[in-house]
């Protein structure tokens, strides 16, 4: 029998500090920063951080207190800057209570709008955007075969079981 030796590793690894959840989401709030208040769009959070755009000037390291549903006083500090993207990290964690109120507060989007937007760099902070909450959702023609056998499926098992309740 051959022995192996192991080790635990007990610090976490530098390279990958992301360790909660993101959940991508589209809410409009303002943020107070040392030099005024801010217009912000929160694009994603998680209980340890968010990224967000904004049109305001602001730096690594600038503080933001946060109004989020569930967690209004929430400070961040910025960790990056790219274009009118900043990422931030929570000084506090907030909880998956304050989570959950924002994704409730957040306008609802079809599946992948805003990954495809992410991708064009098309994300504005204002109201240039159509209204997502009218959006409607177009079912592709596999999706549209698959409800039709589906319901032709169903349809036959529930007369299959009349006949057979009724023999």
């Amino acid at each position: 029998m051959t022995s192996h030796r192991a080790f635990i590793q007990t610090e976490e690894l530098e390279v990958n500090r992301r360790f909660a959840t993101r959940h991508k989401l589209r809410l409009t709030t303002r943020g107070v920063t040392t030099s005024g208040d801010a217009d912000l769009l929160i694009l994603d959070i998680s209980v340890t951080g968010l990224l967000l755009e904004t049109a305001f000037d602001l730096t690594e390291g600038d503080f933001l207190d946060l109004n989020i549903p569930g967690a209004s006083g929430s400070r961040a500090v910025v960790k990056w800057v790219s274009g009118r993207l900043v990422g931030c990290e929570f000084q506090e964690t907030i909880s998956s209570a304050a989570i959950s109120a924002a994704l409730l507060q957040s306008a609802p989007a079809a599946r992948g709008a805003l990954e495809a937007q992410y991708a064009e760099g098309f994300l504005i902070a204002d109201d240039s955007l159509p209204n997502l909450q009218s959006a409607e959702v177009e079912l592709s023609f596999g999706a549209k075969l698959r409800w039709i056998l589906g319901l032709a499926i169903v349809g036959w098992a529930a007369a299959a079981a009349l006949l057979w309740w009724i023999t």
